[in-house]
This record gives structure tokens, sequence and C-alpha cells, in this order.
């Protein structure tokens, strides 16, 4: 039986124009303890400033960052099937699908 490693654990956000809530979703994940290897965010083609929200994360953020901006708003059944696809191209092994409308308590 195999025991849980964090690292091997992605976290899978779609968003879409709410970067006050996505804000505070990434600041609760800046305080995670264990971090997650990966956190993969599927941006649903937004029209606010979502790029530039996610960007200033970047360095501040206990584990990899991977962004993916979609040219159309695919819904959330498409935003996680891309950021799904993304998580098993990076190996990982667990992962935590969430909207940008929650926050993470460690």
């Amino acid at each position: 039986m195999s025991t849980f490693d964090a690292t091997t654990a992605t976290i899978v956000v779609v968003t879409y124009n709410r970067t006050h809530l996505l804000t505070r979703l990434l600041e609760s994940i800046e305080r995670m303890s264990p971090a997650p290897g990966h956190l993969v965010i599927v941006d649903n083609a937004s029209t606010d400033d979502t790029t530039a929200v996610v960007e200033a994360f970047r360095d501040r953020l206990p584990t990899e960052l991977v962004y993916r901006r979609l040219d159309t708003n695919t819904g959330g059944s498409g935003g996680f099937s891309e950021g799904v696809r993304v998580a098993y191209d990076l190996g990982s092994q667990w992962l935590w699908l969430m909207d940008d409308d929650v926050e993470v308590v460690s």
C-alpha cells in the first residue's frame, strides 16, 4: 500500500472572471503545509485581470504554478478536462479539483 506524498499531488483550479475569489483561494494555497507539487490554474478565457493576478502569485506560492489560459470559455467541464490533462502530463498521482470560489484550510 502506498502512502500519500504531497509532491505527487496537483490542485486543479478552473476560473472565469472572478479575481476577487481567485485571490482569496491563492492566498489560502500560499499558506498550505504541506504544499502540493503543482497548482494548475485553467483560465476559461477571462476578460478581467486574471492573468495579472495569477502572475502576481507565481513567486509567492510554495508549489509549481502552471497557468493555462483557454481561447474560449469551455465551461467547468472543459476547464477541468484541460486541467486534468495537464496534471496527468505532469505525472501527478493525486488530483484535487476545485472552482475559484473556495479556500483551503491547512
